[in-house]
């Protein structure tokens, strides 16, 4: 199963690809999550865990396409 961590931060979600703005937390992709598109293939992943983080982000809307884009179905 392969899994990302949205928003990382330093509680990372155990066996998933990190990814986060803030290089101090160590994400295994360093990544400013307002900036689209993700740099991910469309269905790439089994689950997204997003905790505390799209509270943050600026256009949730386009997070949320970006979340269903790399997901893959069902």
């Amino acid at each position: 199963m392969k899994i990302l961590d949205l928003g990382s931060g330093p509680w990372k979600y155990k066996g998933a690809i990190s990814i986060d703005w803030n290089s101090e937390t160590k994400p295994d992709i360093l990544w400013d999550l307002n900036k689209f598109p993700y740099p991910f293939s469309d269905n790439e992943f089994d689950l997204i865990y997003a905790s505390h983080i799209l509270e943050h982000l600026n256009e949730l809307i386009k997070v949320l396409e970006e979340i269903w884009r790399i997901l893959k179905p069902k």
